[in-house]
């Protein structure tokens, strides 16, 4: 049984207007909705929301401890926001599964510094990396075809683009 206010947050989710109010209102709700005994649709791993059969994440907890991240290869889909104020996160890889890095995925994860992709990630959405100050370092394979104008507003001038095959 899936709670009903999740259900329908879950349904409006592309909404781009009330984005920000679900993650505030997932965030308050999620420890309750995740624990809960009949839950049959998520699962939380080490602070990382995802789908039963962790092909999706839907969400980072901004809280969780952990500097490094290690996406498994099994996840396809990150949703929008799903980083969003991920203070604690230094260094991230991305599963070989993905195919997009999604608008404003990891805005304001201020202490990123390292982030490795790889193929077949096509695409970094809008604002996907907004406000990441401490980001020195971006691992890109050369699947990548589209970068938004925006994907790195507010980021470090120095930012290095390493180009690799994988």
């Amino acid at each position: 049984v899936l709670d009903p206010f999740l259900r329908e947050i879950i349904k409006n989710r592309k909404e781009e207007s009330a984005v920000r109010d679900i993650i505030e209102t997932i965030q308050e709700k999620q420890y309750e909705i995740i624990t809960q005994s009949e839950n049959k649709n998520f699962v939380c791993e080490d602070g990382v929301i995802y789908d039963m059969d962790r092909t999706t994440l839907y969400q980072y907890l901004p809280g969780a401890k952990a500097s490094d991240y290690k996406m498994p290869d099994s996840v396809e889909d990150v949703l929008r926001y799903s980083f969003w104020g991920c203070h604690n996160l230094r260094n991230v890889l991305l599963s070989s599964g993905l195919e997009e890095i999604p608008d404003y995925s990891f805005t304001n994860c201020h202490s990123l510094e390292l982030l490795t992709l790889y193929s077949p990630i096509g695409e970094i959405g809008l604002k996907a990396l907004e406000n990441c100050s401490s980001l020195k370092q971006i691992v890109v394979p050369i699947s990548v075809i589209s970068i938004h104008d925006s994907a790195f507003d507010l980021c470090p001038n120095t930012l290095l683009f390493v180009c690799d095959s994988g």
